[in-house]
């Protein structure tokens, strides 16, 4: 999708408006990439948040990591960034 990049998350919008006015449009996607090179470390420190992610002492900051989020959609969505 991104040259250099890979992605190590896709994240499936489950908003409500596909139930309603948007029952004629698929669901978003949201792909998480990051440089490829830096992809097998990604995925380590997103398997650490994702086992944390109800301890509400665990330093989510301190594991963050940069990356691109890129939404594939069939349709616009003008309040989206």
């Amino acid at each position: 999708m991104v040259p250099n990049f890979a992605t190590i998350k896709i994240k499936t919008s489950h908003s409500r408006w596909y139930q309603g006015g948007g029952s004629v449009n698929s669901p978003s996607q949201y792909h998480t990439m990051v440089p490829t090179k830096v992809a097998k470390q990604a995925k380590e420190l997103q398997d650490i948040r994702r086992k944390h992610q109800n301890d509400e002492n665990f330093d989510f900051i301190a594991t963050d990591y940069k990356k691109k989020i890129v939404r594939v959609a069939d349709h616009a969505n003008n309040d989206w960034i």
